[in-house]
């Protein structure tokens, strides 16, 4: 009879055919993750960035996207101008223009949700962003639970002139009263 010569080629091509996808699986999610991680880190650049220029600009009733104000305009204004102001296009404005700034600079996540609130003393912004699988129906096999990041940015808005306005018109009241 004859001898039936045993190689080991054939174990290879089935070792490598298993490993090799499992290694490059592996290796797309990491790119993947690293890529979720960076796109963290532009919501909380934007998020910071909106928020200080709408308290600069909420304090100065300056525009948006430039920064400039007119001087007549901003000593003109009441004395309680922050305090009963409705900023409403100002927010429509920056919740804009933070959406656009994160649809051009978002590489594996979508925008969930976004917002700009104005108070008397401070500007909170947040968004909200989700990862997004780059396989279509991926979510019955992966579940679907989703990696979400949050991020809210509080700036103050501190203005000495509003606050010397606002505590002179306090003191001449109490003087006319006295």
């Amino acid at each position: 009879m004859k001898r039936v010569r045993k190689t080991k080629a054939g174990k290879i091509t089935i070792e490598v055919s298993i490993i090799v996808p499992v290694i490059s699986i592996i290796l797309v999610g990491v790119v993947f993750l690293l890529l979720f991680f960076l796109d963290m880190s532009v919501v909380k650049s934007e998020t910071v960035r909106i928020s200080n220029e709408v308290a600069s600009c909420w304090k100065a009733d300056a525009d948006l996207s430039t920064g400039d104000y007119a001087e007549e305009k901003l000593l003109k204004r009441e004395v309680y101008f922050l305090v009963k102001n409705k900023r409403k296009a100002l927010i429509n404005r920056a919740e804009k223009r933070l959406e656009q700034r994160l649809k051009e600079r978002l590489v594996v996540t979508g925008i969930k949700n976004k917002s700009v609130k104005l108070q008397i003393d401070r500007v909170v912004t947040s968004a909200t962003i989700h990862f997004l699988w780059p396989l279509n129906n991926i979510t019955d096999y992966m579940g679907t639970e989703e990696l979400v990041f949050t991020c809210r940015s509080i700036s103050p808005v501190e203005n000495r002139e509003e606050k010397l306005r606002i505590f002179k018109s306090k003191q001449s009241r109490n003087e006319v009263k006295e």
